[in-house]
C-alpha cells in the first residue's frame, strides 16, 4: 500500500472520529444544558437524536448515488457545508423547530461525510489483503468518536 493510500485512510479515519464526536456524541453532552435553558423535557430533547438518526438513514442512499455522480471531493464539500449549516442553526437555536431542523441538517451532512463515502474510499485505497481490516479500523474510529 502506498504512502498516499495510507495517509488517505488515516485522514478519513480521523475525520470520521471528529464527525461522530461533533454530532451524535456531543449532542448527548449538550442536552442537559439545553433542557435547562429552554425548559424542555427529555422527550422533546431526545427527539433531536431521533431526527439526527433518521436524517442520516434517509440521506445514506443519496450519499451513495452522489458519490457515483459527483465524486468524493464534491460529496465531502457538500456534506461539510450541510453540516456547517446544521451546526450554525444549532448554535442559534431558540426553540424546538430550529433544534429539530438543525439535527436534520447535521444528520444529512453526517450521511454525506461518514459511513458510505468513507467506507468506499477506504476500500478503494486499501490493498485486497488488508481491505477488511482497514475498513474495520475506519469504522472503529467513527465508533470511538
Amino acid at each position: 500500500m502506498s504512502l498516499k493510500s495510507s495517509a488517505l485512510i488515516v485522514a478519513l479515519s480521523l475525520l470520521f472520529f471528529l464527525i461522530t464526536a461533533t454530532s451524535f456524541a456531543s449532542l448527548g453532552v449538550l442536552l442537559p444544558a439545553m433542557i435547562a435553558e429552554f425548559q424542555w423535557n427529555w422527550t422533546t430533547a431526545g427527539l433531536g437524536f431521533t431526527v439526527l438518526a433518521l436524517a442520516t438513514g434517509l440521506f445514506s442512499p443519496i450519499a451513495a448515488s452522489a458519490l457515483e455522480r459527483l465524486g468524493a471531493r464534491s460529496l465531502y464539500a457538500g456534506g461539510g457545508g450541510v453540516m456547517a449549516l446544521g451546526f450554525g442553526l444549532m448554535a442559534a437555536t431558540t426553540g424546538v423547530a430550529s433544534y429539530l431542523a438543525a439535527a436534520a441538517l447535521i444528520g444529512a451532512g453526517f450521511a454525506l461525510l461518514a459511513n458510505v463515502a468513507g467506507t468506499y474510499l477506504v476500500g478503494r485505497a486499501a490493498s485486497q489483503s488488508r481491505r477488511n481490516l482497514l475498513i474495520g479500523v475506519y469504522l472503529a474510529a467513527g465508533g470511538a468518536g
